[in-house]
């Protein structure tokens, strides 16, 4: 099943506090929370595409409370984090399966494979089959 990329996951986790403000230290757990949260989503009987709402509620807060404790890591909104998530996910398996794109949209909650490619396209500006073929010539 679909997992974070390595590297966005180093770069939310570092090492040590050094370089976080207050408000970062304080809702660290948090944010790791949300982290595994959304691998195990993606790790078990999925449902759908996940929502903020889905996440917050998991995490006892509200949407906009969790949106507020993620910005202040990823400097993203925690739907972008969640989309980020999937892109990633997708262009994984997009490059290591000989999953089709129907089966990947299935894999990563999508009810349509045609909105996994509209959603795919918009985060990266082109479909899956563009990006397979695009990596293919990179790597030849």
């Amino acid at each position: 099943m679909a997992q974070f990329h390595p590297l966005w996951v180093a770069q939310f986790h570092p090492p040590h506090y050094a370089h976080f403000n207050p408000l970062q230290v304080a809702h660290y757990g948090r944010f790791l929370q949300f982290q595994q949260l959304l691998r195990d989503y993606y790790n078990g009987r999925i449902e759908g595409v996940p929502s903020v709402n889905y996440f917050a509620s998991k995490m006892n807060l509200t949407p906009n409370y969790l949106g507020d404790v993620l910005k202040a890591y990823t400097h993203k909104s925690a739907l972008e984090t969640i989309h980020e998530h999937i892109t990633n996910s997708a262009k994984k398996l997009l490059l290591e399966s000989d999953l089709t794109n129907a089966e990947i949209a299935f894999e990563l909650g999508f009810d349509y494979p045609n909105y996994f490619a509209k959603f795919f396209k918009k985060k990266t500006q082109l479909t899956p089959k563009q990006f397979r073929m695009k990596q293919k010539l990179t790597n030849s």
